[in-house]
């Protein structure tokens, strides 16, 4: 089967890296099933959205000005999507949904091929609550538009079938498929000594993290268990990977552990290199806030548990569906300092706790949470969507 596959990403190595890993991910899984899968993404760019013309303008109207131009831009990228799929010639059209982009669902309905909508976040949701600056209506009526034409839906998590559920889309229309990992990119015999070594972290229990720093991964309540469990247990480090709007608080309020190397922040790491990265950890953070839609599925939890580390997470939303506590992982409620440090103390005292877990979670994944597995998913999706043609 050929199946072109666009996605919108507009900025590949800080806001959109788990977007990319995963359009990435899921292609190379569909290919080694046999099929011919073709990437295009369509507003690649190297770093972050609003043009330099409007970067001067205050943020409300820098956010207007910037979805208008998405919006606008849907005249001239169908035109080139129309001429994509002319050439090739693909059976079906895999569609990773972004805000205001209804060119690549209008030219594959028009050309009469089976659109398969991929759904990873509530996108108008998002922007009415934490944006200022959005465009009135318009962008309610593209989503509707794009689940209306596209033939099957799927989404990552349970939470977010049934939040579109409840907005008028066919529940038979939608299908769950959560993230996942490739399990032969991680070995969870490695020990990361050479690399533990150039950081700094020999001989230290590591507490890691690995996303990007944003409200929604808990960075307040974060730092403060870092700060606690620094103080507390003086044979341990953390390990924080990643980009983010609030990493230069993260850096500020945890100066003093820096400077004494018990706290080392990467930065960015491309993602053939997180492999190596979480080799070091000894244990793995999920630790998320009580936000009121946990619609995620998080892509560093299926990582970390195939790299076989022992992982405290939030019993939250599709994480609780995940990781059965004590276990394959330890869960704490959201924002239960006490809890998490209570966590981390029994981790970081008992090695052999943490081989348990992590090993279980290995096993898991292996088992249930693969690309390979999700891609067969895709597969029936897709077939499903020709079918109703």
């Amino acid at each position: 089967m050929k199946i072109a596959y666009f996605n919108y990403l507009y900025d590949i190595k800080d806001s959109s890296v788990g977007a990319s890993v995963h359009v990435e991910e899921l292609a190379e899984a569909l290919r080694s099933h046999g099929h011919t899968v073709r990437v295009y993404y369509m507003n690649k760019a190297e770093s972050g959205g609003a043009s330099r013309i409007v970067q001067g303008f205050k943020a409300f109207y820098r956010e207007l000005f910037s979805q208008a131009g998405t919006l606008i831009s849907n005249l001239f990228l169908y035109w080139r999507e129309k001429a994509i799929l002319r050439a090739f010639k693909p059976d079906a059209v895999l569609i990773r949904y972004n805000y205001l982009n209804i060119s690549s669902t209008l030219a594959a309905f028009c050309a009469g091929l089976p659109v398969v909508l991929e759904v990873n976040a509530p996108m108008v949701y998002e922007k009415k609550r934490f944006t200022r600056g959005n465009l009135p209506l318009i962008p309610g009526w593209v989503e509707r538009l794009n689940l209306r034409l596209a033939d099957r839906v799927f989404v990552v998590s349970n939470m977010l079938k049934n939040f579109y559920a409840g907005r008028s889309v066919p529940e038979c229309k939608i299908a769950v498929i959560c993230n996942g990992v490739d399990i032969n990119r991680f070995d969870p015999g490695s020990d990361g000594n050479a690399l533990r070594s150039n950081l700094g972290l020999q001989n230290k229990v590591v507490l890691g993290f690995a996303g990007s720093f944003h409200y929604w991964h808990g960075v307040q309540s974060l730092i403060d268990f870092i700060i606690c469990v620094l103080n507390r247990f003086s044979h341990t480090a953390f390990l924080l990977v990643g980009q983010g709007p609030m990493k230069i608080d993260m850096e500020n309020r945890l100066k003093k552990y820096i400077e004494e190397g018990r706290v080392v922040m990467t930065g960015y790491v491309d993602h053939q290199d997180i492999p190596g990265i979480l080799a070091v950890m000894d244990i793995a953070l999920a630790l998320y806030p009580d936000l009121p839609k946990f619609y995620y599925s998080p892509l560093k939890l299926f990582e970390y548990m195939a790299a076989g580390k022992a992982v405290i997470a939030t019993r939250i939303g599709q994480i609780q569906e995940i990781v059965t506590h004590e276990m394959d992982g330890l869960l704490v409620n959201p924002d239960d300092r006490d809890g998490m440090i209570q966590a981390a103390g029994r981790l970081i005292l008992h090695p052999e706790k943490r081989f348990q877990l992590g090993c279980r979670a290995r096993l898991l994944v292996e088992r249930n949470y693969t690309w390979k597995t999700a891609a067969v998913a895709v597969i029936g999706l897709i077939e499903s969507a020709s079918g109703s043609k």
